[in-house]
């Protein structure tokens, strides 16, 4: 399965995506947002989608967030020259 994978940057040991992972790159793609700012009408609609991610990797994403972990965003992640 490499959906939603390969929206993820290699990382170092330790890489699986998880829920906060996930929710972080679903605000890039649809709402246009960095996490930290969520809007609370948003939460209901994200939940929905990271079961669907879930359903699709065949298991449950633990909660937090994997600091080895990054998605690409193209568009707010500032660009290395």
């Amino acid at each position: 399965m490499t959906y939603p994978r390969g929206w993820f940057l290699p990382g170092g040991t330790g890489n699986r995506i998880r829920r906060q992972d996930v929710v972080t790159w679903f605000l890039w793609a649809l709402f246009s947002s960095p996490p930290e700012a969520i809007q609370e009408e948003w939460k209901d609609e994200l939940d929905n989608y990271v079961e669907t991610v879930e359903s699709l990797l065949g298991y449950r994403l633990t909660d937090e967030g994997n600091p080895s972990v990054r998605s690409m965003r193209l568009t707010l992640d500032p660009v290395k020259m």
